[in-house]
């Protein structure tokens, strides 16, 4: 997300990317503008004393060197795989030969999941039951969703888990920020991270899985286990989510960080199961498995293109 604000388009500049780059680390956008506009050159020999004002007066030049290596190791490889088509897009954008350019997308285990029933047999019925699994990370989108959550209607019936880890401080700190955003509602509750072999039946126990990242992810994983097991996906267009959910016709997609957009889109299922999750449920994609990464990968191993 550029300045925090509104996905980034990835084309790496040494201006826009020296702004973006100082505000993400704590800086006022009005000085990191005239940091990011110092020549190169100055830059380079300001930035040279290991301290945190240097790390800030180097930035242009980290940028420019950050652009240089980017352009050697393209020379310098066969292949440059990638995980998404909007991330070979970006690639392309900063002047990668296409030519060498592989997409092989994230896959999840190759092992049985426990599907749901169909909706003839089982269909979704109120209240929900909705669930965030990940991390507590900002760019998680976790304090947006907290946010859409707490703007539903008081009197919507409906029940909301979050689960994931808390790796460290700045995890603690996130999840803080989101119990506090979620005090007192008590359609909201807070679990235990789930180990990696329970993730496929808690993924089954709710009706939709929220993934609301504000960032470029490569999947995310979650959401490819969610629809092994049959659960649709709401998220946000942005990296591979869109790759994976198909907006409107098996999960929903609003841009990353509206929290209007997701509430409604929150309401929209809440309020009518059988016209959004029980189509959706239709017409899941299959998952893409490890098998199918190592294949693809075999494959690109044994191209001509290869030497």
């Amino acid at each position: 997300m550029r300045l925090g604000e509104f996905p980034c388009d990835g084309l790496t500049e040494i201006v826009k990317c020296s702004v973006c780059e100082l505000q993400h680390r704590g800086l006022p956008r009005a000085f990191g503008a005239l940091v990011a506009r110092e020549p190169v050159a100055m830059s380079r020999m300001l930035g040279r004393p290991e301290n945190s004002v240097a790390t800030a007066l180097g930035m242009p030049d980290l940028i420019f060197r950050n652009k240089q290596s980017q352009r050697e190791l393209l020379d310098l490889v066969d292949s440059f795989v990638v995980l998404t088509r909007s991330a070979e897009a970006i690639v392309l954008r900063n002047g990668a030969p296409p030519a060498k350019l592989t997409v092989n997308p994230l896959g999840i285990a190759s092992r049985r999941y426990p599907i749901k029933t169909s909706p003839e047999l089982n269909p979704t019925h109120s209240p929900l039951r909705l669930g965030y699994l990940g991390r507590f990370d900002i760019v998680k989108g976790v304090i947006e969703l907290a946010e859409a959550l707490r703007a539903l209607p008081k009197d919507m019936k409906f029940a909301f888990e979050f689960r994931g880890p808390v790796s460290g401080p700045r995890d603690q700190k996130v999840m803080n920020r989101v119990k506090e955003i979620c005090a007192g509602d008590r359609r909201i509750i807070f679990e235990p991270a789930v180990k990696a072999e329970d993730v496929p039946r808690v993924l089954a126990s709710y009706d939709v899985l929220i993934c609301p990242s504000v960032c470029a992810e490569g999947g995310p994983t979650v959401a490819i286990e969610a629809h092994a097991v049959g659960t649709p996906v709401i998220g946000t267009r942005i990296g591979g989510l869109p790759e994976i959910v198909e907006d409107g016709v098996n999960g929903k997609l609003v841009e990353p960080g509206d929290v209007n957009a997701l509430t409604s889109a929150l309401r929209s299922v809440i309020e009518a199961p059988s016209q959004t999750i029980d189509q959706w449920r239709r017409r899941l994609p299959a998952p893409r498995t490890m098998n199918d990464v190592a294949r693809d990968y075999i494959n690109l191993y044994g191209s001509e293109r290869v030497t």
